[in-house]
């Protein structure tokens, strides 16, 4: 029987961080390293006030990046993970930063 790594070592409970960031400052999630743990995103949103100049939403896991994608529009968005998207290497920290020139920006991240 083929068992399934990424479901062994993460939370069960859902765990959420949400940035605020001004203008011309990056919103920037961090969920530190646990020994002995991996770290599983479920959900990403986020929001600008106004249209992003060069908006992206960037996940790295132990400053790796994992999964990147552009934001051209104002107001809310997000990506919903069918399965969590997890790193494979235990203790390592996730990094979610979202970038976009001039408008106040918002960013949830939701993880086991």
């Amino acid at each position: 029987m083929e068992v399934d790594f990424q479901f062994q070592k993460y939370g069960t409970t859902m765990k959420n961080v949400h940035v605020a960031a001004i203008t011309n400052v990056n919103a920037v999630a961090t969920i530190p390293a646990v020994p002995g743990e991996f770290h599983a995103i479920v959900s990403v949103h986020w929001s600008f006030a106004g249209a992003p100049t060069a908006g992206m939403l960037t996940i790295t896991f132990g400053g790796v990046i994992v999964y990147e994608v552009h934001i051209g529009a104002t107001g809310p968005g997000a990506i919903n993970f069918h399965k969590p998207f997890q790193n494979g290497v235990m203790n390592t920290e996730v990094v979610v930063t979202l970038t976009g020139g001039s408008p106040v920006k918002r960013l949830n991240v939701q993880y086991l």
